[in-house]
């Protein structure tokens, strides 16, 4: 698209000018991509990783509550069973 909108109006001895201008353009273009690309997938796999961290330490901590809380009543309920 670019050359076919710098050619006409492009002077006949710049045209090598030109068309140096839209390869730059077009190779800027492709670094600058890929570049972007990486960085969006490395920050969703850092994402995905530490979100990944947080819930297991949040389904610990859920696990351990619960273990507690059976544990403390199984004390009580084994305490008024014995005889005074």
């Amino acid at each position: 698209m670019i050359m076919t909108t710098s050619h006409p109006i492009t002077p006949l001895l710049r045209q090598g000018e030109a068309l140096g201008l839209r390869l730059m353009t077009s190779n800027g273009y492709s670094v600058l991509m890929s570049t972007l690309f990486g960085a969006v997938g490395t920050v969703a796999a850092a994402m995905a990783l530490f979100s990944q961290v947080v819930f297991n330490c949040a389904q610990r901590q859920t696990v351990n509550r619960q273990l507690r809380f059976w544990a403390i009543r199984r004390v009580h309920l084994i305490g008024r069973d014995q005889p005074a």
